[in-house]
């Protein structure tokens, strides 16, 4: 494969951000499998982010509306992805405190009702338990799914 150009990577840089929120991690990782160096990189990079190709608070919020509305995960899953791709904290901590409170303890609700009626489990407790690991692999936080499934059992889904 041919090496590209400065100016080359760039436009492919930019292209993969004009149809997809990418973060900064996202598009160095590319620019190295494309064999483009540290040095060429950050030029690159620089120049996405003055031409508004890469707004790492732009993408933290997509990534969480998306999460939140479409994946259903919790704001444990969210902040840990967000971690792993190197965002800062600042970033994350504003976007997940913005989640309606409502909508986000609606969504945990429903899961938990749909996986309860998927579970053929006949004790009570080894039900919860399982309820709990569901909640818990979507990254819902414990005290949330505690209260909840308090609140099913009492009302006996």
């Amino acid at each position: 494969m041919k090496q590209l150009t400065i100016r080359q990577a760039y436009n492919r840089a930019a292209n993969l951000c004009s149809r997809a929120e990418k973060c900064k991690l996202d598009i160095i990782n590319k620019l190295k499998t494309w064999g483009i160096l540290s040095d060429d990189s950050k030029e690159i990079m620089l120049l996405l982010e003055k031409n508004n190709f890469i707004d790492e608070k732009r993408y933290v919020r997509s990534f969480v509306n998306e999460k939140v509305k479409i994946n259903k995960w919790g704001r444990l899953k969210i902040r840990a992805s967000l971690n792993n791709k190197k965002i800062p904290k600042e970033y994350i901590n504003k976007e997940l405190d913005n989640i309606n409170n409502e909508n986000y303890i609606n969504t945990l609700k429903k899961l938990l009702e749909q996986k309860s009626k998927t579970i053929k489990e006949t004790n009570n407790y080894k039900k919860n338990i399982k309820l709990i690991r569901y909640a818990a692999g979507r990254g819902f936080e414990q005290e949330l799914i505690f209260k909840i499934i308090n609140y099913n059992n009492n009302k006996n889904i």
